[in-house]
């Protein structure tokens, strides 16, 4: 019996990121070394030798399908990230325990942080409030709307670390993140830039 040499394994990796169709494998290897390769290219499907031809037509239909479905997810995300790029309020969303889970880049400059620092920090951690008492009450109305779901407002405060800026006030909203049927999983925390 012949293994899969992993030039086959990489080919197939490069006509599927070059291409972006889905693949599906029809072989006669089941070995575990060769599985680890093939899921290497993330395969929408697995077919081994011997074969009967509903199977292959069955995984082939399944494979067009689950690709279709991704490519619109994917393509779903492409927009919704254009879109919270393009707003020109800060937005940074959390958990349902207050973590940070994304932020845009309004945020970014508003905070004084790179995403990748924000993310799985307490919200009312990254923003620059003029004292405790302030930082405190904001947590507290965060909680509150993770715990109730009411819309809720931080009022006004010069969130942005930057000094050019600190004549500023800016207005900000915090609002439940629901999922499809109404749990709240976490919060989302508009200020307007203006």
């Amino acid at each position: 019996r012949r293994k899969v040499d992993i030039g086959e394994v990489q080919t197939t990796w490069r006509v599927r990121q070059r291409f972006n169709v889905p693949i599906v494998y029809l072989t006669a290897h089941s070995d575990p070394e060769t599985l680890e390769r093939a899921k290497f290219t993330e395969p929408y499907g697995y077919i081994l030798k011997p074969y009967e031809d509903r199977d292959l037509h069955t995984t082939i239909e399944m494979a067009l399908h689950r690709f279709r479905k991704v490519t619109e997810i994917v393509d779903n995300e492409r927009s919704l990230k254009m879109i919270l790029r393009s707003i020109g309020d800060a937005v940074i969303a959390t958990d349902s325990y207050g973590y940070v889970t994304y932020m845009n880049a309004v945020a970014e400059v508003v905070a004084g942080l790179r995403r990748s620092d924000a993310v799985g920090r307490k919200m009312c951690d990254l923003l620059a409030f003029d004292n405790e008492a302030d930082r405190v009450a904001a947590n507290h109305v965060i909680e509150q709307v993770l715990r109730d779901g009411a819309v809720a407002s931080l009022g006004k405060h010069n969130f942005v670390t930057d000094s050019r800026s600190a004549s500023s006030e800016n207005d900000s909203t915090v609002r439940p993140l629901r999922d499809p049927d109404g749990y709240i999983n976490g919060a989302v925390l508009i200020i307007q830039c203006r």
